[in-house]
């Protein structure tokens, strides 16, 4: 669900940008300010039109292109993922009273300014996550709830580039007759929104197996 998301955004964006285009295109058209006459002689006026056309386009689109892609090198990149093992496996099956290790692994590029607060990692009563205490976590028993501060965490420079990882223990817990399955993804809390960050999220499935 999260990759079709991410698809429907990126297709999204290219219509919004072939629509600015189309419009900033159509502008001079409306207005009969030509290019092209300035470069072909000919009295087609369908010819000059369709030329102009063109020659809009491509301009507006170049234009289009470079914008985006400078705002895009002044956005903080923050990756946060969970995983099982050093393959990186997006699942895992774990029996009760079983512990196992996994992976918490956040990325953050860019400026320390545009780090989102706060992360908060939440999971179900059959499941016990245990994490070593750090000044930037704060844990939340009673609402199964883990609170990282990531402005704490990548506290050292303005500019960051930098990859930090958690260790997490999981110890299913619950009725050893029941079968349970949750995928499990990192969240960003409220009012954590930034037109200059950029945040991507992996989840990680877990099966809890019954006797």
């Amino acid at each position: 669900m999260t990759e079709l998301k991410k698809d429907i955004q990126k297709e999204f964006k290219n219509y919004l940008k072939n629509l600015i285009v189309l419009i900033f295109t159509v502008i001079p058209l409306y207005f009969e300010i030509s290019l092209a006459e300035k470069f072909i002689n000919s009295q087609n006026d369908k010819l000059l039109w369709f030329m102009d056309l063109g020659i809009y386009n491509f301009i507006f689109s170049i234009i289009a292109s470079t914008f985006m892609y400078f705002y895009s090198s002044l956005k903080t990149t923050i990756e946060i993922k969970l995983f099982y093992t050093e393959d990186k496996l997006k699942n895992v099956k774990i029996k009760h009273n079983e512990n196992k290790q996994i992976i918490l692994e956040i990325t953050a590029k860019g400026k320390r300014k545009n780090i989102p607060g706060e992360m908060v990692l939440n999971y179900p009563d059959w499941l016990d996550m245990q994490i070593k205490g750090r000044p930037y976590l704060t844990s939340l028993d009673e609402q199964n709830q883990y609170v990282l501060d990531l402005q704490k965490m990548f506290n050292q420079q303005k500019e960051i580039n930098q990859t930090k990882e958690i260790a997490i223990d999981l110890i299913g817990n619950g009725n050893p007759e029941e079968k349970n399955s949750i995928e499990i993804i990192p969240e960003l809390t409220k009012g954590n929104r930034n037109p200059l960050r950029r945040v991507k999220f992996q989840g990680l499935k877990i099966e809890i197996k019954g006797n």
